[in-house]
């Protein structure tokens, strides 16, 4: 992959931080994983020149709190599942989790024209299937080319609220399809009685020190 001479010492310490981060977790990338990745990252940096696309300038940020962190929720996810990612924003964890496991079929859905916009050109750079981006307002808009009952599994990085994704991602699960919110170190801190089922949350500390997280997941 070529890159440019001054963006060349950023995107070296992003894939060192990369590798040694999965490395840490013990996790095992699939063929061309790491080159997608790189060309993602110089996506972001040149859009992110334009477009506050992420708040994280920093490439070992990046690569820790964006990249690795979508990784977290990889083995919770069914095999060959059809994932809805709400708020995806740059692509975060729904792009990610789709290179890392190509047997995924992901919908990014967020309510930004520019974010959507990038998530094609990533799409359309790195020769994906089994991805689409779409720009909808889930709750407030009919999103049309959403089908409802559909998807295994929902999943968001953006929202905090395990109430609010059941609300706007519900109608488009199968019966029994899971959500999945990414919550940082405080774990699950809203009402979950009227939730349709019991709430498991799961600690994780991310490599490379970047502190704890939280997954919280509901299997109706």
């Amino acid at each position: 992959m070529e890159v440019p001479i001054h963006h060349a010492a950023g995107v070296k310490r992003f894939l060192e931080t990369l590798v040694h981060g999965l490395d840490a977790w013990g996790l095992h990338a699939p063929m061309g994983f790491l080159d997608q990745c790189l060309k993602y990252y110089a996506l972001i940096e040149e859009w992110n020149r334009v477009f506050r696309l992420v708040g994280h300038r920093n490439p070992e940020d990046v690569a820790v709190n964006l990249f690795l962190d979508s990784l977290a929720p990889a083995p919770y996810i069914p095999e060959g599942a059809q994932l809805l990612d709400v708020g995806s924003g740059a692509g975060f964890p729904g792009l990610v989790l789709r290179l890392f496991r190509p047997d995924l079929q992901v919908t990014l859905v967020d309510a930004t024209r520019k974010k959507v916009n990038f998530l094609k050109q990533v799409r359309l750079e790195l020769g994906l299937s089994g991805l689409q981006a779409l720009q909808c307002r889930l709750g407030k808009e009919a999103c049309g080319q959403l089908r409802a009952r559909t998807y295994d599994a929902a999943i968001s990085k953006a929202l905090g609220s395990m109430n609010l994704l059941v609300n706007l991602a519900g109608p488009y699960l199968k019966p029994g399809g899971s959500f999945i919110v990414m919550k940082g170190p405080g774990g699950l801190d809203e009402p979950t009685d009227s939730l349709p089922g019991a709430v498991i949350t799961v600690p994780y500390a991310l490599p490379e020190g970047g502190g704890k997280r939280t997954l919280a997941m509901l299997s109706p």
